[in-house]
């Protein structure tokens, strides 16, 4: 029998961000973004991280071609009872970007370094961007190969799934490769679109099982050595000046996993359709309804028969009322269906739920 204190959890956090950019008219001069941004995060277990992100972007014209690059230093400091190897993870991305009366294309290299308070590993990935403007603005073919690592953290980690066990030692996934193709383009002024193929090779793509040790009230983090995804991805929207505008968007994925049975917890396609409407700027309105498709959980008891969660449909509803530029007052409403969903296994949603409250800007 657990005590009530020793299962709750809360998380903390506080974040600040500063940035400096150029404002140069003349396209002649360097031009620069950087940005720092520093996060404090903390459960009720006294498990915490620092995290200090430092993003230079710069470029500099040449006639038709632009030069430029992309420098990333991101520090992770923790301290938990289980991992306390700190981070850094270091990228630097130089890129030329060439264009003409109907094409686009960006070249480069991304430089990465993955180091650790004992190790530290490199890599290098393509950056390969083209599109070609078939016909202005309507219809656009585009292409491109990349890669990158990826910065796993317990604040990452618990956005996605907030009932993750404490103390988790977590890992950074490896974007090998990433192939992409498709078309965007404009069906009128109003109607625009996007279809894409993705295909990428992941090391240590996490997933999320239940945890079995202790209360059983959390859940763990597993890993699978290579993954390969297939990802197909498509957009709607309309926007009919900033009255209206309606997006609907799909995906549809296929895992290839090398160590797991099943991509626990990840869906077979996901739907959203949102809606925002604004009356003079005065009421906003939001809808969003989403769909996800079969998710499969590992069975501790039956390893051999994955548990299958069931298809969720689910539907938000916001409302805003601008007094003001500066004062405003807001209502959103979740699961307005009233559905019992379980996004986490053994976990269902609440019922109908209402978050209101106002904003103050100065």
């Amino acid at each position: 029998i657990f005590d009530k204190k020793q299962i709750f959890q809360h998380y903390n956090t506080i974040t600040g961000n500063a940035g400096l950019s150029s404002n140069y008219i003349d396209s002649s001069h360097l031009n620069y973004h950087t940005n720092i941004k520093y996060q404090y995060f903390e459960d009720n277990f006294k498990s915490y991280q620092n995290l200090i992100n430092v993003t230079t972007d710069l470029n500099k014209y040449y006639d038709s071609e632009v030069i430029g690059g992309n420098i990333v230093v991101s520090w992770l400091n923790k301290n938990s009872s289980i991992d306390t190897n700190n981070n850094a993870l270091i990228k630097i991305n130089p890129w030329v970007k060439l264009s003409g009366a109907q094409w686009r294309v960006k070249l480069g290299l991304s430089m990465e370094t993955d180091a650790y308070s004992d190790s530290a590993f490199y890599h290098f990935y393509p950056t390969v961007l083209l599109q070609y403007n078939v016909i202005e603005n309507f219809l656009i073919p585009f292409i491109g190969v990349e890669g990158k690592m990826q910065q796993n953290n317990f604040a990452i980690n618990t956005k996605e799934n907030p009932f993750l066990k404490p103390g988790l030692q977590i890992k950074n996934s490896n974007n090998k490769i990433n192939l992409n193709a498709g078309i965007k383009g404009n069906f009128s002024k109003k109607v625009s679109f996007i279809v894409r193929g993705n295909y990428g090779i992941f090391n240590n793509m996490y997933f999320f099982v239940n945890d079995t040790v202790g209360a059983g009230n959390y859940f763990d983090v597993v890993y699978d050595k290579e993954v390969e995804l297939l990802q197909f991805y498509g957009e709607v929207a309309y926007k009919n000046s900033e009255k209206l505008n309606i997006f609907l968007k799909g995906n549809y994925y296929k895992y290839t996993l090398t160590d797991l049975a099943k991509p626990w917890h990840k869906p077979e396609w996901d739907v959203t359709f949102t809606a925002r409407y604004n009356l003079r700027n005065k009421i906003v309105v939001n809808a969003d309804v989403f769909a996800l498709g079969d998710r499969y959980a590992f069975n501790y008891k039956s390893p051999g028969s994955p548990y299958k969660l069931k298809k969720i449909i689910d539907a938000n509803l916001g409302l805003e009322y601008r007094y003001s530029k500066i004062l405003s007052v807001f209502l959103n409403i979740n699961n307005i269906t009233a559905t019992k969903n379980y996004y986490w296994n053994f976990y269902p949603t609440q019922g109908v739920n209402a978050v209101g409250g106002l904003t103050y800007s100065f």
